[in-house]
């Protein structure tokens, strides 16, 4: 009985110090294709989420699929939800929130819109209530509550748009407070579709991407050659 035993011990001893030596290859594994990934994490839908990112109400946030979220970026949709298109762009740390609508009795907080083919690059703040499809936002913009930016729209770096600022499509601000300083061409869908798949293909959450700035400059000389 006492050699059944220590055989039984034995055997139970051998099993487990191999399944440890497997569960130690499989999360070694794992640590290396983190270390690959660099902070990458890409979704059924196709959806590239920096894990450094802060998402306040995943519930309420929507995705169509293939949108990149950098890494410091904030979303604030724990009050009201917020919809990102496809193939759309969200910069190093960028904040996106909705707006407050005040009323005697307190207040309510309006869902957010993005379009899609929509890029919007680091360290800007957009509190608006809708923004529309193939729009450009530059670097350090701050869009207000109640803004609403209609489709093929470029905004320059270091835009500032007060509250309730409507911006028609085909036009390109610039300035604090954001004043219109030009116009675009018909082909402006055009290139941001193929920017924002671009984007996409070629980019790495861990390595800043520069084409958003490309687009702008691409867009300034077909302006200069129509004139």
């Amino acid at each position: 009985m006492m050699n059944k035993l220590r055989m039984y011990v034995h055997l139970m001893t051998k099993a487990r110090s191999k399944y440890l030596y497997c569960w130690k290859i499989v999360c070694e594994e794992a640590h290396d294709k983190m270390e690959a990934d660099k902070g990458k994490c890409i979704l059924a839908s196709g959806n590239k989420i920096s894990i450094r990112s802060e998402l306040s109400g995943s519930q309420n946030i929507m995705l169509k699929g293939k949108s990149i979220i950098r890494e410091g970026s904030v979303i604030r949709a724990n009050r009201s939800t917020i919809q990102i298109g496809k193939f759309s762009y969200i910069g190093c740390d960028t904040v996106l929130m909705p707006s407050r609508k005040m009323f005697t009795d307190g207040f309510s907080v309006l869902p957010l819109k993005i379009g899609d083919y929509v890029y919007i690059d680091d360290n800007s703040v957009i509190q608006c209530t809708r923004i529309g499809s193939y729009v450009h936002i530059g670097k350090n913009c701050v869009i207000g509550e109640y803004c609403i930016i209609k489709d093929c729209c470029v905004l320059e770096d270091n835009t500032v748009l007060p509250p309730q600022t409507i911006v028609p499509p085909f036009v390109r601000m610039s300035g604090n407070p954001g004043k219109i300083v030009g116009f675009l061409p018909n082909c402006t869908q055009n290139l941001m579709i193929d920017n924002a798949r671009h984007t996409y293909k070629f980019s790495s959450l861990s390595k800043r991407c520069k084409s958003g700035q490309e687009i702008v400059e691409i867009i300034l000389k077909i302006i200069k050659n129509t004139k």
